[in-house]
């Protein structure tokens, strides 16, 4: 990565099935065929995360660990503020892993930072570059709503892309997004949850 190019994040949250890792893997040959380079290799039980940056972990007294991106590389926070804060005050994307398991997938406060996610059987799937997801699925399926909203509009709105199941994530938007301020949340037991 050069210092004029954005920070590449591509990762994963939630119960791996053999579907989704398979996804995952799909994913990151898609970015290396790219010639995506991960300074930042983190997988634990419940989440992955690769990065084009180099992403420090913050660790909370609690024992949770949260990194967060955006466009400008690692988004740096000071110990024991509010990772809520922190993010807002970086404009930043961010995921966020509980001790006990499970964690958070945040989108940027504002928006503006790309980040598209998918949906696969029990975990979400987490890109920076849509095309890098699009190789995580199986199938793909065109959005006819979002193509509606790119001919009227310019641009497909609410979080849509051209494929249904993937959306942007920026954070207060509908299920299968993450729109400005919106989270993914997974437990240690259960599928992800957005909302």
């Amino acid at each position: 990565m050069t210092a004029d190019q954005p920070v590449e994040v591509c990762g994963a949250l939630g119960r791996m099935t053999p579907t989704a890792a398979r996804g995952f893997e799909r994913m990151l040959a898609a970015a290396s065929d790219e010639g995506a380079q991960w300074r930042t290799s983190r997988e634990e039980k419940g989440w992955r995360l690769r990065s084009t940056a180099a992403l420090p972990a913050l660790e909370a007294g609690d024992g949770s660990v949260h990194h967060l991106w955006n466009a400008a590389g690692s988004a740096h926070h000071r110990a024991g503020r509010p990772w809520t804060e922190a993010a807002a005050h970086a404009d930043a994307c961010g995921l966020l892993m509980h001790a006990a398991g499970g964690g958070i997938l945040h989108g940027s406060v504002s928006g503006a930072q790309v980040l598209y996610t998918a949906e696969v059987d029990t975990a979400v799937l987490f890109s920076t570059r849509l095309r890098w997801l699009t190789h995580a699925l199986d199938r793909l399926t065109p959005d006819w709503q979002a193509w509606a909203e790119i001919l009227s509009f310019g641009a497909p709105v609410g979080g849509h892309t051209t494929f249904e199941g993937m959306r942007l994530a920026s954070a207060h938007g509908v299920r299968g997004s993450l729109l400005r301020g919106e989270l993914a949340a997974a437990s240690s037991a259960g599928p992800v949850e957005l909302g």
